[in-house]
Protein backbone atom coordinates (compact mmCIF):
# COMPACT_ATOMS: atom_id res chain seq x y z
CA UNK A 1 0.00 0.00 0.00
CA UNK A 2 1.47 3.43 -0.61
CA UNK A 3 1.11 6.27 0.71
CA UNK A 4 -1.01 7.92 -1.14
CA UNK A 5 -3.71 4.95 -0.73
CA UNK A 6 -3.01 4.55 2.87
CA UNK A 7 -3.83 8.34 3.39
CA UNK A 8 -7.21 7.92 1.27
CA UNK A 9 -8.43 5.09 3.46
CA UNK A 10 -7.77 6.66 6.80
CA UNK A 11 -11.02 8.63 8.12
CA UNK A 12 -11.26 10.46 11.23
CA UNK A 13 -13.14 8.40 14.31
CA UNK A 14 -15.87 11.08 13.85
CA UNK A 15 -16.56 10.45 10.38
CA UNK A 16 -17.10 12.84 9.13
CA UNK A 17 -14.52 15.19 6.25
CA UNK A 18 -12.96 18.24 8.03
CA UNK A 19 -12.50 21.56 6.23
CA UNK A 20 -9.18 22.30 6.16
CA UNK A 21 -9.07 25.82 7.09
CA UNK A 22 -12.51 26.08 8.96
CA UNK A 23 -12.55 27.73 12.37
CA UNK A 24 -14.12 25.85 14.82
CA UNK A 25 -16.47 27.23 17.92
CA UNK A 26 -13.62 27.07 20.29
CA UNK A 27 -15.23 30.24 22.73
CA UNK A 28 -19.52 28.46 22.75
CA UNK A 29 -17.46 24.75 23.52
CA UNK A 30 -15.31 26.23 26.51
CA UNK A 31 -18.26 28.21 27.39
CA UNK A 32 -20.09 24.80 27.85
CA UNK A 33 -17.92 23.15 29.71
CA UNK A 34 -17.93 25.85 32.12
CA UNK A 35 -21.32 26.17 32.74
CA UNK A 36 -20.73 22.08 33.52
CA UNK A 37 -18.55 22.76 36.05
CA UNK A 38 -21.23 25.41 37.62
CA UNK A 39 -23.87 22.53 37.08
CA UNK A 40 -21.20 20.77 39.33
CA UNK A 41 -20.55 23.12 42.21
CA UNK A 42 -24.10 23.60 42.93
CA UNK A 43 -24.57 19.83 42.54
CA UNK A 44 -22.16 19.47 45.36
CA UNK A 45 -23.12 22.34 47.32
CA UNK A 46 -26.66 20.63 47.42
CA UNK A 47 -25.01 17.35 47.75
CA UNK A 48 -23.80 18.40 51.45
CA UNK A 49 -26.06 21.08 52.42
CA UNK A 50 -29.11 20.10 51.33
CA UNK A 51 -29.52 16.51 50.43
CA UNK A 52 -30.22 14.48 53.69
CA UNK A 53 -27.40 11.52 52.63
CA UNK A 54 -25.05 10.12 55.00
CA UNK A 55 -21.68 11.41 54.93
CA UNK A 56 -20.06 8.16 53.70
CA UNK A 57 -22.90 8.82 50.35
CA UNK A 58 -21.90 11.80 50.03
CA UNK A 59 -18.09 11.47 49.92
CA UNK A 60 -18.60 8.46 47.70
CA UNK A 61 -21.37 10.72 44.99
CA UNK A 62 -18.28 13.75 45.15
CA UNK A 63 -15.45 11.53 44.27
CA UNK A 64 -17.22 8.60 41.86
CA UNK A 65 -20.50 9.98 40.87
CA UNK A 66 -20.44 13.91 40.17
CA UNK A 67 -17.18 13.92 38.64
CA UNK A 68 -18.51 11.56 35.89
CA UNK A 69 -21.80 13.43 35.52
CA UNK A 70 -19.88 16.52 34.75
CA UNK A 71 -17.46 15.05 32.44
CA UNK A 72 -20.86 13.38 30.33
CA UNK A 73 -22.25 16.92 30.77
CA UNK A 74 -19.23 18.63 29.72
CA UNK A 75 -18.81 16.14 26.43
CA UNK A 76 -22.97 16.30 25.98
CA UNK A 77 -22.76 20.35 25.75
CA UNK A 78 -19.68 20.35 23.73
CA UNK A 79 -20.97 18.08 20.85
CA UNK A 80 -24.01 19.72 20.95
CA UNK A 81 -22.61 23.48 20.51
CA UNK A 82 -19.98 21.41 17.28
CA UNK A 83 -23.37 20.22 15.73
CA UNK A 84 -25.21 23.34 16.00
CA UNK A 85 -22.44 24.95 14.14
CA UNK A 86 -21.96 22.22 11.53
CA UNK A 87 -25.25 22.04 10.98
CA UNK A 88 -24.94 26.11 10.03
CA UNK A 89 -22.04 25.52 7.81
CA UNK A 90 -24.10 23.18 5.51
Amino acid sequence: MTDEESAQAATPLTGRDPIPGALLPVWPARGAFLVAIGVGIFAGRWLWLDSGFAAWQNWLLSICLLPLLVLLLSEGLGRLVFQIHLKGRT
